[in-house]
């Protein structure tokens, strides 16, 4: 007998092996078919409703506000108007820009919760003094 043969029964007997557990059906006891067939759990996004909100405030989002691109004109309208020397037809046309800007302000609501935060503050003293607010939400000294 040579040398090489006893590896090459054991190569043969190994591959043997593997393909028989391979071809073997895999048997599966009744408890765990009835769970694989068992309807999966709801997840908290389906049972808790808020997934309607989301897409509610989605979608309000989406309609109603205003693009970087139309705010950055709004303000671009307000410098123009605040700097003088314009011909009429100009100041028509920033007036307009500046009208659909404040329109979205109108339908948004979100007008009265800004002018709350930056008008009111209440002193120690119980009297209502005005804050100075910027534009970033902070307040100057």
């Amino acid at each position: 007998m040579r040398k090489n043969q006893f590896p090459r029964a054991a190569v043969f007997g190994l591959v043997a092996v593997f393909g028989v557990a391979l071809a073997a059906p895999v048997a599966v006891a009744a408890q765990e078919l009835t769970q694989a067939l068992a309807p999966a759990e709801t997840t908290w996004d389906e049972s808790s409703g808020y997934n309607s909100v989301e897409t509610n405030r989605a979608a309000y989002a989406l309609t109603t506000s205003p693009s970087g691109v139309e705010a950055s004109r709004v303000i671009t309208a307000q410098l123009a108007l605040s700097g003088g020397d314009l011909g009429s037809m100009q100041e028509e046309a920033l007036f307009a820009v500046l009208a659909a800007g404040s329109a979205w302000d109108d339908a948004s609501g979100y007008g009265a919760v800004e002018s709350s935060r930056a008008t009111i503050d209440a002193g120690s003293d119980g009297t209502a003094q005005a804050s100075n607010v910027t534009i970033d939400g902070y307040a100057t000294p």
